[in-house]
């Protein structure tokens, strides 16, 4: 009987802890979104110092959140955001045209990593 208990235990824990990578991870990527949303439109307004800063900012919350995210999300899905990530700032100082572009490439990334690491029936089965 205390096998089943321990078991019960582990599985309690393991089901938890699921659960809370999935909600912390959905409402960071939510966070993140939202300042990229702003970027993306202070882009399109043509306001470089405002979309500079909200990138910035968007750089500062994403490190904080790779950090942690590396425990629980698989590093590939990681990668390919860092790496459009760390080319914001500088195609928005050049005012290069692939800004809006990028920009909603790691929109929809996040968008994905979000919704992917959200623990489902239809995801677990």
């Amino acid at each position: 009987m205390t096998r089943v208990k321990i078991s019960i235990c582990i599985l309690l824990f393991l089901i938890g802890a699921s659960v809370f990578s999935g909600v912390w991870t959905y409402n960071s990527c939510d966070d993140m979104l939202d300042v990229l949303k702003v970027t993306a439109e202070r882009v399109a307004e043509g306001d470089v110092d405002g979309a500079i800063e909200k990138a910035e900012e968007f750089s500062a919350e994403w490190e904080e959140f790779r950090k942690k995210a590396n425990v629980v999300v698989k590093s590939d899905k990681l990668s390919e955001a860092e790496r459009i990530k760390s080319r914001i700032v500088h195609l928005i100082e050049s005012g290069s045209d692939e800004i809006e572009a990028e920009l909603s490439e790691l929109i929809s990334m996040l968008e994905l990593l979000r919704d992917g690491e959200i623990p489902l029936i239809t995801s677990i089965f």
